[in-house]
């Protein structure tokens, strides 16, 4: 995989907290910033794909009322709480 050169702009407080963890894990500031962004994109994708699941659940008729929801968390504040509606 090629890398290609990037840079940014961020507060000194964030790089001060970078360049300490860059020492501690004895890795480069630019190992961990490229850490940093994978996962988050990574992230970002399973989110995705889990928002398009539940939308093609709900076209599809398969979702809990509001009502449902509403009486199962108001059931939070007993003793024995109900159990999580199941579309």
């Amino acid at each position: 995989m090629t890398t290609v050169p990037f840079s940014m702009r961020m507060d000194d407080v964030l790089r001060e907290n970078l360049d300490r963890e860059a020492k501690r894990s004895d890795r480069p500031a630019s190992y961990l910033v490229h850490k940093a962004v994978e996962a988050y994109l990574e992230g970002l994708e399973e989110e995705r794909a889990i928002l398009a699941e539940r939308i093609k659940e709900a076209d599809a008729g398969k979702f809990v009322s509001s009502d449902r929801v509403l009486d199962w968390a108001a059931s939070w504040s007993h003793k024995t709480s109900t159990e999580r509606p199941k579309g």
